[in-house]
């Protein structure tokens, strides 16, 4: 059975009164940074704050979700299974939210069309190169992006609509798009 991503930014957690917390996006911002880098000063550099604003946040989406999402083992923040399964979630919204951004800057550049395609990495440093200056000859105002990541990632990035085209040497098994011979090519029905 699939999971289904969770909207992050909407999650709405109801407190033992019945007043609803949320969780900010800053909240998020931070968590993520912390799971990212392993310690609260490392998150502070990355999003240029401080590591008290980091802690405090940590501190804030707890609460708000009532959970333990991190343990203190030696000094050092352990994350529980809690946090890695909430991780997983806003993984997959921040990767959404990196597409936005890539959408809105390739509009600016081109306003034209964009192609997005992820392949394996055995793929993506063999043919895929050459493949890729041919279709740019033939399409020259088309924005190309290629990523190269698991077969496992492909599929996930498909699914949830993170790439238009994914090609790798394992068979995807994916409902409703379309695949060529040797069942490494995966094309959604619109560019079918």
């Amino acid at each position: 059975m699939q999971s289904r991503p969770v909207d992050i930014w909407r999650i709405v957690i109801t407190g033992a009164r019945g007043v609803s917390a949320r969780l900010n996006f800053r909240q998020i911002e931070a968590f993520r940074a912390v799971m990212l880098t392993g310690t609260t000063i490392a998150a502070a550099n990355m999003l240029n704050t401080t590591q008290p604003s980091i802690s405090r946040s940590l501190a804030q989406i707890q609460s708000a979700a009532k959970l333990k999402l991190f343990e203190l083992d030696r000094g050092r923040l352990r994350p529980t299974p809690e946090a890695v399964m909430l991780f997983e979630a806003v993984q997959r919204n921040f990767l959404g939210l990196e597409a936005i951004e890539e959408t809105v800057a390739l509009l600016r550049r081109s306003g034209i069309g964009r192609l997005r395609v992820a392949c394996t990495p055995a793929l993506g440093m063999s043919v895929m190169p050459a493949v890729m200056a041919r279709f740019k000859v033939r399409q020259p105002d088309v924005h190309i992006t290629l990523r190269t990541i698991s077969s496992y990632d492909v599929r996930e990035g498909l699914l949830n609509g993170l790439y238009d085209l994914g090609v790798t040497t394992n068979s995807l098994q994916l409902e409703g798009a379309h695949s060529s011979r040797p069942r490494s090519l995966i094309r959604w029905p619109r560019f079918a």
